[in-house]
Order: C-alpha cells, then structure tokens, then sequence
C-alpha cells in the first residue's frame, strides 16, 4: 500500500515520485556495499523500517497493537532543534521548508493514504510480512538472551573464582583509585 501511494506523489524538486526519490536514497546510502546496492537496484520497491518507541505513536503500537506509521520527509541535515526553543513556526517557514512544498506533499501522501484505508472493503496490511518481521524480533530476543545468560554465567564464575581480585594491582586503593600510601616504620 505504502510503495503504491509513494508511486503516485511527486517529488517538489526532482519531479519524480517520492518512491524513485526514496529508493535512489537508499541505492546511494548503501555506500561501498556492492551486495547492497545490487539487491536495493532489483528490489522496486521501499521498505518499511521499524518504528522504534518514545513517540506519539508508542501507545497505539506498543501497548495496544494498533498497526501505525510514522510518515515524513526529512532533510540532508536535520539540525538538532527538534523539540527545543529553536523549533518554531519561523524556522519551518525560513529553513526547513520555504514554501511549504514538502508540507504540501506530505499532505498529498497522508491524504491518499487516509483514503485507501478508509475506503478498503479489506485492509491493505500484509500480516505475512508482520509475522516475519515480528518472528526476526522474537528471534533477535532470544538471541541476546542466550549472548547475555552465557556472558552472565561467565562473568559469576570469574567472580566466584576470584579472577578480577587476584588480577586486580594490589597498589591501587579501589576508592580513590591512586597508589596507596606506605607506612614507614
């Protein structure tokens, strides 16, 4: 659904759809990864990245499953005032997006987006691509758990077996870490 809709709105300042844009982005972002760039070249379509946590959407997603996106355009350098003072209605007008086309592009793409979903007899979500998605999160936690229990047992056993004591430098005060005074007697 996401690719279909990028394929019908056009970019403001190559003229070519925001999929071409997106895609030719990260064709290019791959850098040196030869392998990379030749499967983004046959792949012709985006993909979706994960949404992370600690935005607006987090409720919606991570505690009650609602299926979201986080749809937008970001610039070449974003700047670093995202929620400061700095972020202000002037500094969108004068920097981030004089003229307001990528406003007005951003409205296309959530528009047409709005308007597929609520007019679908059916859903447009691929949940074979969520399973597969989730079941490499699941696969990721497990993973880490097994790195993390492992690293955990190995560290206890050197700490039962006093390994950091006896490698530790005895002339070292662990408190104020500098050499310990000497008594002269």
């Amino acid at each position: 659904m996401i690719n279909d809709i990028a394929k019908t709105v056009i970019d403001p300042e190559t003229n070519i759809s925001i999929l071409d844009r997106r895609r030719s982005k990260d064709i290019i972002d791959a850098g040196n990864n030869i392998k990379t760039k030749q499967d983004l070249l046959n792949k012709k379509t985006i993909s979706i990245g994960a949404l992370g946590s600690g935005s607006d959407f987090s409720p919606f997603l991570q505690h009650i499953g609602i299926p979201s996106i986080n749809i937008g355009f970001v610039e070449k350098n974003a700047g670093g005032e995202y929620h400061s003072i700095y972020d202000s209605y002037d500094n969108f007008r004068r920097f981030k997006d004089p003229g307001f086309v990528y406003g007005a592009t951003l409205v296309k793409t959530t528009g047409r987006l709005t308007l597929r979903m609520a007019n679908a007899n059916l859903l447009p979500f691929d949940f074979r691509s969520f399973f597969k998605t989730l079941n490499g999160y699941v696969g990721e936690l497990v993973t880490l758990m097994d790195q993390m229990r492992e690293t955990t047992s190995t560290e206890n056993q050197l700490i039962r077996e006093k390994f950091y004591t006896y490698a530790d430098d005895p002339s070292l005060n662990f408190f104020h870490l500098r050499p310990k005074k000497k008594c002269l007697t």
